[in-house]
Order: C-alpha cells, then sequence, then structure tokens
C-alpha cells in the first residue's frame, strides 16, 4: 500500500486500483484508507468484474475533470 499512498499523494486524480490474491483484510483496508484505492478486486478475477471497475473509473474520472474545468 505505500506505492498506493505515494501515487496518491503524487498524482491524487489517477484512480487506484488493487489487484491481489492475497486475502489480509487489514491490509486491503490500509490500501483503502491510506492509498485511495477506488476498487479492490481480488485474484482470480472475473473478466466482466475489472471492466467494470475500470469503466466506473473512467466515469468517475471524466466527471472529477468536468467538475473542475468550471472551477
Amino acid at each position: 500500500h505505500e506505492l498506493l499512498r505515494l501515487v496518491r499523494e503524487r498524482h491524487p486524480r489517477v484512480r487506484r486500483m488493487l489487484v491481489t490474491g492475497y486475502a489480509d483484510l487489514q491490509a486491503v483496508i490500509d490500501a483503502v484508507n491510506q492509498g485511495g484505492v477506488m476498487h479492490y478486486i481480488p485474484k482470480p478475477w472475473n473478466t466482466g468484474d475489472v471492466l467494470n471497475a475500470v469503466r466506473d473509473a473512467f466515469a468517475g474520472y471524466l466527471e472529477e475533470a468536468e467538475r473542475t474545468a468550471y472551477t
């Protein structure tokens, strides 16, 4: 989650996702809280779930970009 935290600090508009086979709940919670993870995708993943997560992330990015364009 250290990398995710650094990305959040340096590039706050980047949408972060965590794809892992590691099932430690506390590590996932830390990644969400400290790294600003938008989606947690457990391995093995379902392709449809990954596509939906990417679509959600992109839609959120566009909404934020539109909102900040007017400020």
